[in-house]
């Protein structure tokens, strides 16, 4: 499964478990948030642990916007 099927599949997780959506949130909020988002990724049973890959932060942006804009809609 490539780095973008695991950030599509926790995407449709998220956006129907708000609970999920507000733990990924949060990362944003870390001193270090790809660090913390991947070893969340991980406990959840899959994800990437590089967060230093290239393109990943903008998975990671893409994901995060998709979310913040779920739970404002809520």
């Amino acid at each position: 499964m490539t780095t973008l099927e695991i950030l599509d599949r926790l995407q449709g997780d998220a956006l129907k478990d708000g609970e999920l959506r507000k733990k990924l949130l949060a990362t944003r909020l870390e001193k270090d948030p790809l660090t913390v988002f991947c070893r969340l990724c991980r406990e959840l049973g899959g994800g990437e642990n590089s967060p230093a890959l290239e393109g990943e932060d903008d998975f990671y942006e893409l994901l995060m916007a998709s979310l913040e804009a779920a739970e404002k809609a809520e």
